[in-house]
């Protein structure tokens, strides 16, 4: 299968059973040959061949319904034994050489010197594992520093409805997985109680006539019923219900990543509208320490009415501005309490209104590594191996089924008697399938094509996942770029105010239109580098989201 070593695929060479093999055929090896070699072939041109051994019968001594009994069991146990010694009805036909471009580092990496790494590359085997160089960082969000934050995130872990529902999900595919594997060991016992009369008209001879007769029965049993997983059916579908679990495990956590990360991002958006308002309110002081200036000098005949007039105009935009941040961080808080999942007036989200430092940037690592740091990788590579165990299961009910079946049970026409009339059987049934018109051959092929799609799904994962963390990667250092040229922009617009004022004051300007275009300029760059530093967290948490919920340990320092 694709992704597994070689030792990992699914043939009777590698299972355990093949350690008592040598036992029995040595323990049976002086018993006389009484049935021919067997050597079926599965119509599967990459399915290898079986071959059942001679069947070795043992001498037996006793009663004839014992010596039928150690006769039937002796030739169950050497189908057994010899079966899993052969090589199985189905070899998987998914091997590792199916491959993908994957480069050695991602092409908006840094070199260390500022420059991009060169896109230089291999081709890897899907599902091959890489081994992880750092130690993850498994409470990302805590580089933040706020403890609300932590209790938000805990909370929404704990009881987001969505995380509810891939919990619910996965516990059905456990459950799923010990009702396929309870018919694995167990065979299936039942107990049966009955009780009946009868009534019957019975012709005797003259001159007796005919008489009606009643019987009574009183009858208990304890059936039994247990396949012998000879061409491992039920072992394949056991083995791909486990893989169908631990895919549904590995979805769960890639949602509880997913989950964390809108949350960091709703409570940044909190966060963000409370900065902004706290600076907007900043600006509306400077706009009315402003407006009361040109009013006083309005009033002295220094300025024009025109003059007044655009800075009032300047504040009422920013009034507008100002009552939009309160909806905004409504509609934050809101939104945060769907995923925490309680209602939102009972949501307390902190009183912090700064953002943030953004973490500094680190190695994300090889690309290879997301075959073990992604868990909806890691889903996709179980949902496969899966499917292949599903088509080894196809293939194997092309084949004959072995059934141990037995009772012991009492039976009596009196209740008082029925314990000491007792009676048992044993027996088995082998059921070979002869025609079907070709319904499980087409159930072979259904399943190979259901382990193509998987193949081409995970190849499909793997790809999303290389784009998210090229794009999170592009964007955050796209974004650093763009905060210190707003940086440097804001620096220039305060210093272009400073002089307008000054040249307004001095009555070097004619008109008070220069000053309110610098003094705009910069309230809209500190509008925009706030904003610029709240999408700079986000690209930094969808980074680590598409990272798989994982930090390198050099990403943990501040």
């Amino acid at each position: 299968m694709i992704g597994l070593d070689e030792s990992e695929a699914w043939s009777g060479a590698n299972e355990p059973e093949a350690e008592s093999v040598s036992q029995t055929e040595a323990e049976f090896a002086r018993a006389p040959q009484s049935e021919p070699d067997f050597e079926p072939r599965s119509r599967n041109p990459t399915a290898a061949g079986i071959r059942l051994r001679s069947i070795p019968v043992l001498p037996v001594h006793g009663s004839r319904a014992g010596g039928v009994f150690v006769r039937l069991a002796a030739i169950l146990v050497g189908v057994v034994s010899t079966a899993p010694a052969a090589c199985l009805p189905y070899r998987s036909t998914l091997r590792s050489d199916a491959q993908t471009f994957v480069p050695d580092r991602y092409a908006s990496g840094d070199d260390g010197a500022g420059g991009r790494v060169p896109r230089d590359g291999r081709r890897l085997a899907l599902g091959a594992e890489s081994p992880r160089s750092d130690t993850p960082a498994r409470n990302w969000w805590q580089l933040f520093g706020d403890p609300a934050l932590d209790d938000l995130v805990e909370r929404a872990r704990a009881a987001s409805p969505q995380l509810l529902v891939a919990r619910a999900r996965a516990d059905q595919a456990l459950a799923a997985r010990d009702q396929i594997a309870a018919g694995r060991w167990w065979p299936q016992v039942s107990a049966q109680i009955e009780v009946s009369r009868r009534r019957q008209n019975v012709s005797l001879p003259e001159p007796l006539g005919t008489r009606v007769v009643e019987t009574d029965t009183f009858s208990a049993s304890v059936p039994v019923a247990w396949e012998l997983d000879v061409f491992r059916r039920v072992d394949a579908a056991v083995r791909g219900a486990e893989l169908d679990a631990r895919a549904a495990a590995e979805e769960t956590r890639a949602l509880e990543t997913s989950v964390a990360a809108a949350v960091v991002e709703a409570w940044l958006d909190v966060v963000h509208q409370r900065a902004l308002a706290r600076l907007l309110d900043e600006q509306l002081e400077t706009q009315r320490t402003y407006l009361e200036l040109l009013e006083l000098r309005f009033a002295q005949g220094l300025s024009s009415a025109l003059d007044v007039f655009t800075q009032r105009q300047q504040l009422d935009a920013t009034r507008a501005q100002r009552a939009a941040t309160e909806g905004a961080e409504r509609q934050a808080i809101v939104r945060l309490a769907l995923l925490v999942g309680i209602a939102p007036g009972e949501l307390d989200v902190g009183t912090r209104d700064e953002l943030p430092e953004p973490p500094r940037p680190f190695d994300p690592g090889a690309p290879s590594d997301l075959l073990r740091n992604r868990p909806d990788v890691r889903a996709a590579r179980a949902r496969l191996e899966a499917a292949d165990r599903r088509v080894g299961a196809a293939v194997a009910e092309r084949w004959p089924r072995l059934v141990l079946t037995g009772s012991f049970g009492w039976s009596s026409p009196e209740l008082r008697s029925v314990l000491e009339r007792w009676s048992y059987s044993v027996g088995g049934s082998l059921s070979v399938p002869l025609v079907d018109g070709g319904r499980r051959a087409a159930a072979v092929e259904q399943a190979e094509a259901v382990a193509r799609e998987r193949l081409h799904q995970l190849a499909q994962v793997l790809l999303t996942a290389l784009s998210e963390v090229e794009s999170a990667l592009a964007a955050e250092r796209s974004q650093r770029e763009v905060i210190a040229a707003l940086e440097a922009r804001r620096d220039s617009a305060a210093a272009t105010l400073r002089e307008a004022r000054e040249r307004y004051a001095a009555g070097l300007l004619g008109d008070y239109l220069p000053v309110a275009t610098a003094l705009g300029a910069v309230h809209a760059t500190e509008q925009q580098l706030l904003l610029a530093r709240r999408q700079l967290l986000s690209h930094w948490v969808q980074l680590v989201r598409a990272l798989g919920g994982t930090l390198p340990a050099q990403a943990n320092s501040p």
